[in-house]
Formats: structure tokens, C-alpha cells, sequence
């Protein structure tokens, strides 16, 4: 009797597979995965209409740069000044992925 292989058991190998490839598949993975959440909250924050601080136009390039420096660099926050709670809240998300990325990325 031939068993079913379903899709879980096919994602288990793969992700299996790829932890046992060494420090670069995951390294790549957690830039890819970081990638898609700068991107994600750069389109919360244009389709929101959230805004930066004062005198900067916002292009989505700038919004994705400003996310995208909450990620790399987590003294960013501290400048975030006169701005909603809801752009800090939305930027403490990047700003805890830089964290864990850098430590996952020392170790």
C-alpha cells in the first residue's frame, strides 16, 4: 500500500534540509523574512496614512527607508519624537526584529 506524502511532510524536509545546510540558508531566510516585514509595514503605514515626523516627504521610499533604519539601527526609536503612538508602536515591530535578527546573526 503506497502512503500519501502531504504537503506538511514536504515543508518538515525542506525546513529540515535547510537547517542542517549551516549558518548561511538561515541567515539568507531571516533577511528574506525581515525583507517582507519592512515591506509589510512600510504598506501599513502608506495605506494607514500614518505620517513621519514633520518636514519629511513622504514617498514610499522614504517610508521604507525610515522602516527599514528601525530594523538596522535600534537607537532610531529614540528619535521618533512628536509623532502618533501608533507610528511608535508600528515602528517597535522592526525595531524587535533588528534585535533578534542581530543576535541570531552573532551566534
Amino acid at each position: 500500500m503506497k502512503r500519501k506524502i502531504r504537503l506538511r511532510h514536504r515543508l518538515q524536509y525542506w525546513f529540515d534540509n535547510l537547517m542542517t545546510g549551516g549558518i548561511i540558508p538561515i541567515i539568507v531566510i531571516l533577511l528574506i523574512l525581515a525583507g517582507m516585514l519592512t515591506l509589510f509595514i512600510t504598506f501599513v503605514l502608506l495605506i494607514a496614512h500614518i505620517h513621519l515626523q514633520g518636514e519629511i516627504e513622504e514617498t514610499p521610499s522614504e517610508v521604507f527607508w525610515q522602516t527599514f533604519m528601525h530594523l538596522i539601527d535600534q537607537g532610531t526609536i529614540t528619535g521618533d519624537e512628536g509623532v502618533s503612538w501608533l507610528f511608535r508602536f508600528l515602528m517597535l515591530v522592526p525595531t524587535a526584529v533588528g534585535i533578534l535578527l542581530v543576535a541570531t546573526w552573532w551566534v
